[in-house]
């Protein structure tokens, strides 16, 4: 059977287990030496934040600071209203969606 060359970086790998049994989750965290929780409510992969139950103030408020901290690099200063809105559009739709399962 051949497989990819693709190896599990231990340090930034975690399993996080919902609605499971908490031996599998922890059997199935020592097959991959990487560490496990079970209760949790939030974390991020790849970049996005996934939470339990309805989103916190706190991930929009990081949302929209980052909203601003990539405007202001842009330096929209010299734009009208409509290409500043234009930018906005561009601005959000890089920054990935937030994920509620």
């Amino acid at each position: 059977m051949q497989c990819s060359s693709g190896k599990i970086n231990h340090l930034k790998s975690s399993i996080y287990g919902w609605n499971a049994i908490a031996n599998t989750i922890h059997k199935i965290a020592q097959i991959f030496r990487v560490s496990y929780k079970l209760n949790w409510s939030q974390f991020n992969y790849l970049g996005l934040s996934v939470w339990i139950g309805p989103l916190k103030t706190k991930v929009w408020n990081n949302i929209t600071d980052k909203m601003k901290n990539r405007l202001q690099q842009w330096g929209t200063t010299w734009l009208n209203l409509a290409r500043r809105v234009i930018l906005l559009k561009e601005v959000l739709s890089t920054i990935p969606s937030i994920i509620s399962p």
